[in-house]
């Protein structure tokens, strides 16, 4: 997910993958983000499509947002 969002900001910005710095924190009340936990819950079809789109929308936010900082 990191490399996908610092792609994002390399061509969108010119930003060198390592200026990019993100935090993350522990959770057990968050939503599931990209494949972290597929091996511990029995996901079907529609719960992995969820985690997809959820995940997506979550790479765009976030390079938006840094992309607004930059600015």
């Amino acid at each position: 997910m990191r490399s996908r969002i610092a792609a994002r900001l390399a061509a969108a910005h010119g930003l060198a993958p390592e200026c990019l710095m993100l935090a993350a924190s522990h959770t057990h009340c968050g939503p599931v983000v990209d494949d972290q936990l597929s091996v511990a819950y029995d996901l079907d079809a529609d719960a992995r499509r969820r985690i997809a789109t959820y995940t997506a929308e979550l790479e765009r936010t976030v390079a938006r947002v840094a992309g607004d900082a930059l600015g």
